[in-house]
């Protein structure tokens, strides 16, 4: 038997596997497909690699809120705990959250001891600006304070240098005069030594303290010592 050949319609021979008259192919096998397999094969991974994923994220989250769950701390339960025991108790047996007798009595006293120690420190202030204001003295006592003059025990102390009179007569019951006792006086002109048998003086400081003293008077019968008078530019008047 022969076959026509498909293409050219010459008569081949059974089996033949070209054309002898074309010389095309006849009855051609084609490869098989390698790559459907192939791509199989890589799906299949694919999607295994994924479900391992899913599965791997899934334990992940359920072990983290896990870990949370055990975390938190447990004041907040116990104190929810003991804040729904306190309700409950109080739903049920509402006399107990009165409090008690003793613990009013303690707090009135707890008040009245504050208002009484509110009042005191009151008081005492109230005392102190008393005594402050009491111990503030007069601008008219501090000018006299100022002009006095202080003698104690025959000693002259001290004479005011704010004391604006242009003289003074030391009394007789003064015996020594005190270092610097008429220091900053710019006043005074003239000091008289009332009548005495004897006068010691210490003259370089009086001279000193008094700037400008001009003139001194002592009774012509005192014994006077007259060591350091050389140095007065002023005038020495003995009186009778």
């Amino acid at each position: 038997m022969s076959n026509k050949c498909p293409k050219c319609s010459g008569n081949i021979p059974e089996g033949a596997s070209f054309c002898l008259h074309c010389f095309s192919l006849i009855n051609e096998k084609q490869p098989p497909e390698q790559g459907a397999p192939r791509r199989k094969k890589a799906g299949l991974l694919v999607s295994l690699a994924a479900v391992v994923l899913i599965a791997v994220v899934v334990c992940s989250i359920l072990i983290f809120n896990k870990n949370k769950n055990e975390e938190k701390p447990l004041n907040s339960s116990s104190v929810t705990t003991a804040q729904t025991q306190r309700i409950s108790q109080t739903e049920t047996n509402p006399v107990a959250t009165e409090k008690p007798l003793s613990t009013t009595v303690s707090t009135t006293k707890e008040r009245q001891s504050e208002n009484e120690i509110n009042q005191t420190q009151q008081t005492s202030e109230k005392t102190v600006k008393e005594t402050e204001k009491s111990t503030v003295a007069n601008p008219k006592t501090t000018k006299q304070a100022s002009r006095k003059i202080v003698i104690k025990n025959g000693r002259l102390i001290s004479y005011p240098a704010g004391l604006k009179n242009s003289s003074y007569t030391i009394p007789y019951d003064v015996k020594s005069i005190e270092k610097d006792a008429f220091k900053g006086n710019k006043y005074l002109k003239k000091i008289k030594f009332s009548k005495r048998e004897t006068l010691n003086c210490d003259w370089n400081n009086l001279f000193r303290c008094l700037p400008n003293l001009d003139t001194i008077y002592i009774y012509a019968g005192t014994n006077a010592d007259t060591e350091g008078m050389q140095y007065f530019s002023g005038e020495i008047v003995y009186y009778d």
